[in-house]
């Protein structure tokens, strides 16, 4: 079973050259349904999926076998348990009369700053440590006493587990239970998914085999696909050890190294460098090119020559100092645009404190924005009306919807009634006024009047009122961490270099922290095409803390 490794900076074309690679294993006899392609994160999978179905132009149900690690091990072999909810261990814990936040992802606990020492929250964390990292769950370690050694073992000084081992609760008997909870209702976690997978030492029927995001992933998940891989026609490995981020995940770039290392060529096995990044332009490609090589041991990357396929570039490095209000000196509103930075207190204070406060309008990188599709309609609306222009079917559908009926300004019905009728292609005031508002509507046709009948959210209105009154039409602008920009790209990246006290003591401790730090701000960095603009000292604190 020839191995094939394929590495790679940021934008080089590694999943472009994985997909090239199907096409040739099709073009020689293997059908599609066949290869399996995994992937660590759900938008690479998903990435992958849409360019398999536009490259050989076919349905989602041929590719089954394309997937994050986790989704097919829960398809494969765990189909008979319900994924388990943030409000079932939230329920769980109340019962033992301890506290339990409910979470998104482990991609935001990364990018948090706030306390995360709840216990509800910890215990679950390491216990997600112990079975990705140790590849063991409860049942299989026997005391407490041996659950404080793979503690010990795990070495996790860079996570705030201090309190774990204490007199207030005994958290080996917590676990227990929890492994209980989940039987008694037959749930499953995602890293019970994996260890199922494991133990069971299930394969996947598959004649090829290809993995992107190889960097990312945990000991376990490599672990299963070494699983996966045996008796396998070929196989395909893509990643970056510069880009291995997720360290919550216990993600180890030695993996993917080791893997290169014990390559053995007389069997057909390939190392294969992609010397090109046809991401960033010149000057960007060689600021980060030499980020790398002067932060990092180079014992811990396999890249450092890596050519741009485009000449130019600007790099920007300023010190604000503590004015916030200056990141919009290199927001381009006509070109692709992050702001990234390395927590979400820092993403959230810079939408508070700048984006809603000029009305500019954004969108997340991951997650829910102020300025959505629909909010976004409905900006836009406001200025026809108060301008007393016509508005759209779809627009005057949105107004029905967006003002209660209990403000008395329409009547008993209407908004029934409008909703089933056929729509006009425009309405003029008058026309609103026919479809059932009453004559009192017309009093709010002013800016500072509108907002307050609308039922949307209030940092919403405080987006609207603040921000220009011209229509908005494409939102070129995307603000959010630096592992929610993974895989995405942009013209211009402005990028704070801040980070947080409790960051910054943890980078203190060891090598293997700083140059995890280094790897983030690497991405961060990476996703620029043209501009590239890094600001230091952007937030207020009694003292600073900046990351190379």
């Amino acid at each position: 079973m020839p191995k094939h490794i394929i590495i790679g900076g940021a934008g080089v074309g590694k999943t472009y050259n994985l997909i090239d690679r199907i096409s040739r294993e099709v073009n020689n006899g293997t059908p599609l349904n066949r290869i399996a392609f995994v992937t660590f994160s759900k938008a690479a999978a998903e990435e992958a999926r849409e360019r398999l179905i536009a490259t050989f132009n076919c349905e989602k149900r041929e590719l089954d076998l394309c997937g994050t690690i986790h989704s097919i091990c829960y398809k494969r072999f765990c189909k008979d348990k319900k994924v388990i909810k943030e409000k079932h261990k939230r329920d769980f814990f109340k019962l033992h009369h301890l506290d339990y936040e409910i979470r998104r992802t482990g991609e935001d606990l990364m990018a948090s700053d706030t306390n995360v020492s709840i216990p509800g929250n910890l215990i679950l964390n390491f216990y997600d440590k112990i079975r990705m990292g140790k590849c063991k769950n409860i049942t299989d370690i026997k005391s407490e006493r041996e659950l404080k050694d793979i503690f010990s073992d795990l070495n996790l000084s860079n996570f705030v587990y201090t309190d774990l081992f204490c007199n207030d609760f005994n958290m080996y008997t917590i676990l227990k239970e929890y492994n209980k909870y989940l039987e008694d209702n037959d749930l499953i976690d995602f890293a019970e998914m994996l260890l199922t997978a494991y133990k069971g030492d299930y394969t996947i029927d598959a004649d090829v085999l290809v993995l992107d995001e190889a960097q990312d992933l945990s000991p376990l998940q490599f672990f299963i696909f070494r699983q996966w891989s045996r008796d396998k026609k070929e196989i395909y490995i893509s990643g970056d050890p510069n880009q291995t981020i997720y360290i919550f995940n216990l993600a180890n770039a030695d993996y993917l190294i080791n893997e290169i290392k014990n390559l053995d060529h007389k069997n057909g096995d390939e190392h294969i460098v992609l010397p090109k990044t046809y991401r960033m332009a010149e000057k960007i490609n060689s600021y980060c090119s030499e980020y790398i090589n002067k932060n990092m041991r180079k014992t811990k990357y396999v890249h450092s020559d890596i050519e741009p396929a485009r000449a130019g570039g600007e790099i920007i490095e300023e010190d604000v100092d503590g004015i916030l209000e200056r990141v919009t000196e290199w927001i381009d509103p006509n070109e692709s645009t992050f702001i990234l930075t390395r927590t979400n207190y820092y993403k959230k204070r810079i939408i508070e404190d700048v984006l809603l406060e000029q009305g500019i309008p954004y969108l997340e990188i991951k997650g829910k924005s102020i300025w959505s599709i629909k909010a976004t309609s409905i900006f836009n609306m406001v200025i026809k009306l108060v301008e007393r222009k016509p508005i759209t079917g779809e627009e005057a559908s949105l107004l029905f919807e967006a003002i209660p009926f209990k403000l008395g300004l329409m009547k008993r019905g209407s908004k029934a009634k409008f909703k089933k009728i056929e729509k006009k292609q425009e309405y003029k005031i008058t026309d609103l006024i026919n479809a059932g508002f009453n004559l009192n509507f017309l009093n709010f046709l002013s800016y500072d009047k509108i907002y307050n009948i609308l039922d949307i959210s209030d940092p919403a209105k405080i987006a609207f009122e603040n921000a220009t009154k011209e229509p908005v039409g494409k939102i070129n602008l995307r603000i959010g961490t630096c592992h929610s920009a993974k895989g995405k790209e942009c013209s211009v990246c402005i990028i704070f270099k801040d980070i947080s006290k409790k960051i910054a003591n943890e980078v203190s401790k060891s090598q293997d922290a700083f140059e995890s730090e280094i790897r983030v701000f690497y991405v961060g960095q990476s996703r620029a095409k043209n501009k590239l603009v890094i600001l230091r000292g952007g937030f207020r604190h009694s003292e600073r803390y900046i990351i190379p």
